[in-house]
């Protein structure tokens, strides 16, 4: 999960629940929990590939 332990996501999930908190992910394993787990907490999960900013 989250190139973390599961714990660690775990953690972080309880830690945005209690504290109303949205979470803003790349990971879909947060999306999964939010089906698993319901809401709260929100979960936004980013679809975007790496960016490379050329900077001239």
């Amino acid at each position: 999960m989250c190139g973390c332990s599961v714990w660690v996501a775990l953690v972080i999930w309880e830690r945005a629940r209690t504290d109303g908190a949205l979470l803003v992910t790349k990971d879909e394993d947060f999306l999964r929990l939010s089906v698993t787990r319901g809401f709260p907490p929100k979960v936004i999960c980013l679809a975007i590939g790496n960016v490379i900013i050329l900077i001239q």
